[in-house]
């Protein structure tokens, strides 16, 4: 069998580009399985076609079966209208005049008000919003509403407006199941935020199909003043987990959005390793993206577990080792509490994946803690010396073979020594440091023996 850094199989089998696909491997199932980056990050609702709004398209509408009158008129106009001021309301958009979609007659064209208000055409908006047979709450081809999309295209009078409308679903949510307010959170569009939380029975933590709430999309989107809005209400989750395992902390820890990672820390009830059971934490998806300001937050907060691993035994510390992120792992070497010893799912160590690596200043931090276990091996009996050795890291067998518990025979599954396996590797150099060390250690013993 194939080897990569969990295994740690014989040099004898091993084969560095079947190791590296499967490195890749275990990156693209994160990307893909473990952070899903496609339920966040939102394409455009509609990429509008460059046709004027009065083009007219193959399908018609019911035509209009009574004249709008000025009252209703009134009553979906902007605040600022209402009362019957209909002296302060252009006569092109009163009810006597019919909209300009329906080129003079009373039919329209599907999703016009869908494209009217990501285009912020309040002129258009307000007369076909009541309009009889039109849909207030319309869902275009491409599952948005036209709350949805004014609120996305950041066109606060309209979205002023229709709220207004008294059947509006401001909950109403897209083929995503994102609502407006996610879909503002999202695009930074402040305002509109603050408009939608205003609103009367607006579901703050409702989440989308994969579990993402509003707080969740802002976060990863590096939206620092709509997190602040969001978490000024009173009733907002701070720790909202999605179908995999992630807060809104997670989301932007993994991107590295160091603010929003700083503000959520403050917030209160947050709950730094909230997560599924054995899934990735804040912690361990900063340490995995090679997040260092992140890690340094994080490590810092108040109860944080720097232990937690998910499915495969991963802790924050060996994601960091496994990818190379020598600076992160020394960060999180100085997290109080923190099990020096513990194995991933392989039975592999932090020193073990060290020693793979070929991390000299992390192998020196990891030799400087005083509960470290130099001769743990993990399921084929691999120690953190025999692999260094068969992987012909010098200097890190030089750092193990100085420690006075180091054991120079521990063998491994096919029972080799570290010695044995530089010298199958080629390593000769290696193998002869091994053998002297190994030699001048039992002499040492012998001579004390003797007298």
């Amino acid at each position: 069998m194939l080897s990569n850094i969990f295994n740690c199989f014989s040099s004898s089998s091993y084969d560095v580009h079947a190791a590296q696909a499967a490195n890749a491997a275990i990156s693209k199932k994160i990307e893909i399985s473990v952070i899903d980056i496609r339920s966040v990050e939102v394409a455009p609702p509609c990429l509008l076609a460059q046709a004027s709004l009065d083009q007219r398209e193959e399908e018609t509408f019911q035509r209009v079966s009574r004249q709008v009158s000025h009252t209703s008129f009134a009553t979906l106009w902007p605040s600022q209208y209402a009362g019957g001021n209909l002296e302060s309301i252009p006569p092109h958009m009163t009810g006597d005049t019919t909209p300009e979609i329906d080129h003079g007659a009373a039919q329209h064209a599907p999703g016009a008000l869908c494209r009217a208000a990501y285009r912020g055409r309040l002129d258009v908006v307000l007369p076909l919003s009541i309009t009889p047979g039109i849909d207030i709450n319309e869902v275009n081809k491409k599952g948005m509403t036209p709350l949805g999309m004014a609120s996305y295209a950041n066109q606060l009078d309209v979205v002023m407006a229709l709220l207004e409308h008294p059947e509006i679903k401001a909950n109403a949510v897209n083929h995503l199941g994102i609502t407006a307010l996610g879909l503002a959170a999202y695009a930074g569009n402040l305002d509109v935020v603050r408009a939608l939380l205003q609103v009367d029975g607006i579901e703050i933590n409702a989440v989308n199909e994969n579990g993402e709430a509003a707080l969740s999309l802002a976060a990863y989107a590096n939206q620092l003043d709509v997190v602040e809005a969001l978490l000024a209400a009173s009733d907002i989750n701070v720790n909202t987990v999605n179908h995999r395992g992630m807060t809104p902390l997670s989301l932007a820890a993994y991107a590295g959005n160091v603010e929003v990672v700083r503000r959520l820390l403050q917030a209160p009830g947050i709950d730094v390793n909230a997560g599924h059971e054995g899934s990735e934490r804040a912690l361990t998806l900063a340490a995995y993206a090679n997040q260092l300001e992140a890690v340094t937050l994080l490590a810092q907060a108040q109860g944080i577990n720097a232990n937690t691993a998910n499915k495969q035994g991963l802790t924050a510390l060996m994601w960091a080792i496994s990818k190379g992120h020598s600076e992160v792992a020394r960060a999180l070497l100085q997290v109080s509490g923190l099990d020096i010893n513990s194995t991933d799912e392989r039975g592999s160590t932090a020193l073990i994946l060290a020693a793979y690596k070929g991390l000299g200043e992390v192998v020196d931090d990891l030799l400087q803690h005083p509960d470290i276990d130099v001769n743990a091996a993990n399921e084929r009996r691999n120690t953190a010396l025999i692999v260094a050795a068969s992987r012909g890291h010098r200097e890190i067998v030089d750092k193990l073979q100085k420690r006075p518990e180091i054991d120079f025979d521990a063998k491994d599954q096919d029972g080799a020594t570290a010695m044995m396996r530089a010298m199958r590797a080629g390593h000769s150099l290696i193998a002869t440091s091994l053998m002297l060390g190994a030699a001048g250690r039992n002499a040492s013993a012998a001579i004390a023996i003797l007298e």
